[in-house]
This record gives C-alpha cells, sequence and structure tokens, in this order.
C-alpha cells in the first residue's frame, strides 16, 4: 500500500455514522411522533423498515458508480440525495403529512447509505489487511459514540424543541458532512471504463455472491445488524413502557449502551495485533451470550431494573463490535471489484435489520419479553452463520495443505 496521503480517520468514522445518525436521532420523539400524528405503532416501525430498505439496497446503486466515477463523486451524488430526504423530511413535518415522511425517510437513507460503502473501499483502498483491522475498530466506534450521542441529543431536542427539531439537526449535520468530502484523498486506483448498464451489473453482483465467505460473513453482520435495529426501533417504548422513562431520560440512559459498543471497539483494536479475527468474533459472540441472558431473566420477571436492562444491552453491543469489525475484514477477504463487494456487503448486512425491523412491527416487541425472544433468536442464526464460515475456511485451509 504506497498511497502516501491516508484519508482521514475521523472524517471516515463520520461517513460512516452518518445512516445511523438519520435512522436513530428522532428515535426519543417516537411516543410524541405517535400522539402528534395518531399513529399506531405499526405505522411508525414501518417508517423505521423503509428507511432501512433504502439503506440496504441503495448501497447496490453505488458499487458501479463507485467503480467507474470513484469515491469522491459518489459520496457527493449520495450525501446530497440525503440533503434532499432531509429538507423533504421537515417539509413532512410541518404538514403533518405521514406518506410524505415515510417517502423522505426512504431517500435520506438512500442517499446517506453511500457513506458505508464507500468508507469500507477507501479502507481496502489505503490500508494492509493488518491495518485495516484496526482502522475499521476505529471507524466502526460510529456504531457506538454516534447513536448513543445522536439518542442523547434527540431526547432532549424532544424535551426543549419538539420532535421536529430532530429533522432540523439531521440536515446541518449532513450539509457538515458533504463539506468533508473535499479534505479526502481520491483513493480509486482504477475506474471501470464500461457504461453503466444494468446486465453488466447484474453479472458482476451475480459473480460475487458466488464467493460463499462474503455471503457468509455479510448475512452474519446482518443478524448483527437485526439486534442493534430492533434495540433502536423498540427502546423508546420499552422505556417508556416497561420502566417509565421519557425521551430525555431514555436519551441519557442509553449512554451505557454507546459505552459497551465504545468498549468493544476499543478492545478489538487492541486484540488486532495479538488474536486472530475468529478468535476475536467467537469472544464478540461470548459477550452477546452473556447480555442475552441477562434479558432473559429480566423477561421472566426475577429483575426488573431498567439499569440492567439497558447494561444487557451493552454487553450485547461490546460484542456486536467485536463481532462486526473483524467479520467485515474475512468477508472482504481476497475480493476482486472492491467497490461492487463493499456495497454487496452492505446490502447483505442490512437484510436481517429489515426483516427483524418489520417483524418486530407486527408482533409488537416494544415489551421485554418478546424483545428477548427476538434477540435469542438471532443469537442463534449468528452462531449457525459463524459455525459454517469457519468449517468452510477449516475445510479450505486443509484442502490447500494436501495440494
Amino acid at each position: 500500500m504506497d498511497i502516501t496521503n491516508k484519508p482521514s480517520i475521523l472524517i471516515l468514522t463520520l461517513f460512516t455514522s452518518y445512516t445511523t445518525v438519520a435512522a436513530v436521532l428522532f428515535t426519543p420523539s417516537i411516543p410524541d411522533i405517535m400522539q402528534a400524528l395518531q399513529l399506531s405503532h405499526f405505522t411508525i416501525q414501518s417508517t423505521m423498515v423503509i428507511f432501512l430498505l433504502g439503506y440496504a439496497f441503495g448501497q447496490l446503486l453505488y458499487g458501479p458508480i463507485n467503480s467507474k466515477y470513484g469515491r469522491k463523486p459518489t459520496l457527493y451524488l449520495g450525501f446530497s440525495l440525503a440533503l434532499a430526504g432531509e429538507m423533504l423530511s421537515i417539509v413532512a413535518c410541518h404538514q403533518h403529512y405521514i406518506n410524505l415522511l415515510s417517502f423522505s425517510r426512504f431517500l435520506t437513507a438512500l442517499g446517506a447509505c453511500a457513506g458505508f460503502p464507500i468508507t469500507l473501499a477507501i479502507i481496502h483502498d489505503s490500508y494492509s489487511p493488518k491495518e485495516a483491522r484496526k482502522v475499521l475498530a476505529i471507524t466502526m466506534l460510529s456504531f457506538a459514540v454516534a447513536p448513543g450521542i445522536s439518542i442523547l441529543l434527540g431526547g432532549i431536542l424532544a424535551k426543549h424543541a419538539g420532535w421536529e427539531s430532530s429533522f432540523y439537526s439531521l440536515f446541518a449535520y449532513g450539509i457538515l458532512l458533504l463539506l468533508f468530502i473535499s479534505k479526502l484523498p481520491e483513493t480509486s486506483k482504477y475506474l471501470d471504463k464500461r457504461p453503466i448498464k444494468l446486465i453488466n451489473i447484474c453479472v458482476d453482483y451475480l459473480a460475487i455472491l458466488k464467493n460463499k465467505n462474503l455471503v457468509l460473513y455479510g448475512l452474519g453482520c446482518s443478524s448483527w445488524s437485526a439486534l442493534l435495529y430492533v434495540y433502536y426501533a423498540d427502546a423508546p417504548l420499552i422505556a417508556e413502557n416497561s420502566f417509565h422513562l421519557n425521551a430525555e431520560k431514555y436519551g441519557a440512559v442509553s449512554l451505557i449502551t454507546a459505552a459497551g459498543y465504545l468498549f468493544g471497539n476499543f478492545l478489538s483494536h487492541r486484540l488486532a495485533n495479538t488474536i486472530n479475527a475468529q478468535k476475536v468474533i467467537h469472544l464478540g459472540l461470548a459477550f452477546i451470550g452473556i447480555g442475552i441472558i441477562i434479558l432473559g431473566l429480566i423477561s421472566l420477571g426475577w429483575v426488573h431494573w431498567a439499569y440492567l436492562y439497558f447494561f444487557a444491552i451493552a454487553i450485547c453491543f461490546a460484542g456486536g463490535s467485536l463481532f462486526f469489525s473483524n467479520a467485515i475484514v474475512l468477508g472482504l477477504k481476497d475480493v476482486s471489484n472492491i467497490a461492487m463487494s463493499s456495497s454487496l456487503f452492505g446490502t447483505l448486512n442490512l437484510l436481517g435489520a429489515v426483516v427483524f425491523t418489520g417483524l418486530g412491527g407486527a408482533i409488537d416487541t416494544t415489551h421485554v419479553d418478546s424483545f428477548f425472544m427476538v434477540y435469542l433468536s438471532l443469537l442463534a442464526l449468528l452462531l449457525g452463520l459463524n459455525f459454517y464460515a469457519e468449517s468452510r475456511a477449516k475445510s479450505a485451509c486443509k484442502t490447500a495443505h494436501l495440494i
């Protein structure tokens, strides 16, 4: 890796955080939005699902654009779309028009989601695999710090400035990130000279899907993302219904979960030099299991403390951060087209969030017992996918050794 002008890790972390901030900043206001617009839990949950659909499948659009035009032009395009979505969200808030709000949330996600796959591509361009594990552990801090700060800020805004204020804040954040793009070097070394055609895009993505390693780790990350977004969608109502916390108190206590994610990323960064990625993943899965056991005790009624609930989630988040950054490195190992592989990986990463957040709206996971069952199911899925991926890797090593 001979790139002398390394990209700013801080800016990459902010880009990675964009969609997450856009997803969760308004969540402390969910009870207020439901009351103001007279919405059911299913309807408000559907806006999260629509957002996640834009987040998941929008990333597929940026693969071919990224390959043909490079990293920075693709970021400019994506973040400009996000700003347009945030402007429409402001209009929808003032008009109390739920259909426009749903569309604007989809457009915001469609644009903001450019940050994640292009950040992966920039890191792949700029660092060796060993360095990439360290850098990813730092940039993935966005999934810890950004949601925690966003939920805290969202709770304060909801109480003191009204639920509409979160969308104004998102618009300001989008403008700031658009300005930061100019501070990055263009890291793409080769541009695809072929014209962008649907048939070429489909052929390229189908070829990438043959990489079972990428698919398995992508689906593993998808299970982890489902754990994350089910919490973001349901925790505000669980906090109000089960623990009688208002938006501001929920925002403050959510810092506990952010601390868990922060600890997991710090630990992942420290272990990158001494322990291989698969062993760090094992440690992450163990953390998630411990957190879910505590949730089980709460769901059985043995204990009923708000702080213990958020502490259990923090343990899950610590384990998830250990799993996530290392699974990304393993999933994107030895890929030939990093731009399109990162986009497909990003889409796979969000599929579980779309499915389980939608399922949560249908079965009402706003109570600790149903929430626990969803988390338990996702842990089982995570364990199964990781076991299969690890078995395939061991089998490939044995075959290579015999050859």
